[in-house]
């Protein structure tokens, strides 16, 4: 009998110390050996806490990333749309400038060198005369003369100038 009793003693020892063993073990995982207080706990909530905090970090970084890829998106579709704007305020500008009727000083004027004409101030030509010498400054040219002639008194006329102040003459008898 003494064998049985001195089994089951045995066996109630073993059996107490796996139960310490098993609750050192337990207290040791569950709870911080310097504050004593639930380990567990505190680091599922500190992980889910930095977890958490990753995650809002990057799905942040990924909005600004957004956020500053839709900025330059507007940026350039306004430049785009600006340049749009100012060609064609430039095409505009163009076409208005070209529908506008020119405006000339009206005067006499040489049409081209063999033509006087009277332009009007919307550069309409009138009252075109042909030059037979030349047009020069909104004048018919002259006719050119003969180096020497007579005039009405025998006297040698050199050169022609209308100027008979400035015609040069000679008798006929002087060489």
């Amino acid at each position: 009998m003494m064998n049985q009793k001195g089994r089951s003693w045995w066996i109630w020892v073993l059996l107490i110390i796996f139960l310490l063993i098993m609750k050192s073990a337990i207290h040791h995982s569950v709870y911080n050996d310097i504050t004593g207080e639930v380990i567990r706990e505190d680091y599922y909530e500190n992980e889910l806490q930095r977890q958490q905090g990753e995650d809002y970090y990057q799905q942040s970084m990924e909005e600004e990333l957004q956020r500053q890829s839709e900025q330059e998106q507007y940026e350039n579709q306004l430049k785009e749309q600006q340049r749009k704007v100012y060609k064609e305020g430039l095409r505009r500008q163009q076409e208005q400038q070209s529908q506008k009727s020119p405006t000339c000083s009206s005067g006499w004027k040489c049409k081209d060198s063999n033509t006087k004409a009277y332009q009007h101030s919307d550069c309409f030509w009138s009252n075109l005369n042909g030059c037979e010498y030349g047009c020069t400054v909104g004048e018919c040219n002259p006719a050119p003369c003969s180096a020497s002639y007579l005039n009405e008194k025998n006297v040698l006329v050199i050169g022609c100038n209308k100027n008979i102040s400035t015609k040069i003459v000679r008798p006929i008898g002087l060489t």
